[in-house]
């Protein structure tokens, strides 16, 4: 009987493809990742939250540095009205009070031919900027500018010519 166990363990290997069963290979050991040093993960900490702070801080920090760049240049028409000689603000005013008067089909005290057209009117020292609104109850000045294209809205607010007239 032992010679009958030998035949059908070598029928099974035949089976098997002529070799015997080979062992299950042994999973490789898996490598810990070596940690970065405490301090370089605290590093990386403070950089994260310092980079969320500045992207929750910078609407604000843009608007800041506009609201200053909008005080200036209304501060700056502001200090050019003021040096005006008496003459030359009466001439600016004649000017503008004639447009509003021919807009509104009125007669005007300068002859037609003399009024300066809508985006000349009220310009000071080759500024564009015409006036300014304040609204103190939510802390906003705004200067105005002649018209209304994109480049006039983004910078401020826009007078439509021909749609009111310019109140003195």
């Amino acid at each position: 009987m032992v010679q009958g166990a030998k035949h059908m363990k070598s029928n099974n290997a035949a089976a098997n493809g002529g070799s015997s069963p080979q062992p299950k290979p042994q999973p490789k050991p898996k490598r810990r990742r070596k940690r970065l040093p405490r301090w370089a993960d605290r590093l990386i900490t403070i950089v994260i939250i310092l980079i969320g702070v500045g992207l929750m801080t910078w609407p604000w920090i843009l608007d800041r540095l506009e609201a200053s760049g909008v005080f200036n240049q209304i501060s700056t028409v502001s200090s050019t009205v003021d040096a005006l000689s008496a003459e030359e603000r009466e001439r600016i005013l004649l000017q503008a009070r004639s447009f509003n008067e021919r807009l509104a089909g009125e007669a005007t005290e300068l002859p037609a031919d003399q009024i300066e057209p809508y985006a000349q009117q009220l310009i000071f020292d080759r500024d564009p900027m015409m006036s300014w609104v304040e609204i103190p109850s939510i802390d906003v000045s705004m200067p105005i500018y002649h018209g209304t294209s994109e480049e006039v809205l983004m910078a401020g607010v826009g007078h439509l010519e021909g749609t009111q007239r310019i109140r003195l």
